[in-house]
């Protein structure tokens, strides 16, 4: 079985008792720790108790309570979810969570949906 690239990276950085030598090299090279992160996100999204069309709408909502910056890759997850079941209705319901708990940001994007 391959090892996974998430498990690889962490056994390769610093200790938890070295803290005062840190350096970027500690969690490898840029290429092994975005290849972790890749794998991660991967793992988190894809697979899991919760199924695709939750997974979607809870990216979709954690991205747009991020405002302008996550709006991009906000509505790319509004298309997933609705892709895998979502209702519009379910949709709006995410976003206005996110603008309950996190600021009315989330309702800028609602109105392009």
């Amino acid at each position: 079985m391959p090892k996974d690239p998430i498990d690889a990276v962490l056994e390769n950085t610093f200790p938890a008792s070295d803290p005062p030598n840190w350096t970027a090299t500690h969690a490898g090279a840029p290429s092994e720790v975005l290849g972790a992160v890749a794998a991660l996100r991967d793992r988190v999204l894809s697979g899991g108790p919760l199924d695709t069309k939750t997974v979607e709408l809870i990216a979709l909502a954690t991205l747009a309570a991020q405002g302008p910056s996550g709006q991009e890759s906000a509505r790319q997850h509004a298309v997933a979810a609705r892709k895998n079941g979502a209702s519009i209705e379910e949709v709006r319901q995410a976003l206005a969570v996110a603008a309950v708990v996190s600021g009315l940001g989330a309702l800028e994007l609602s109105g392009d949906l």
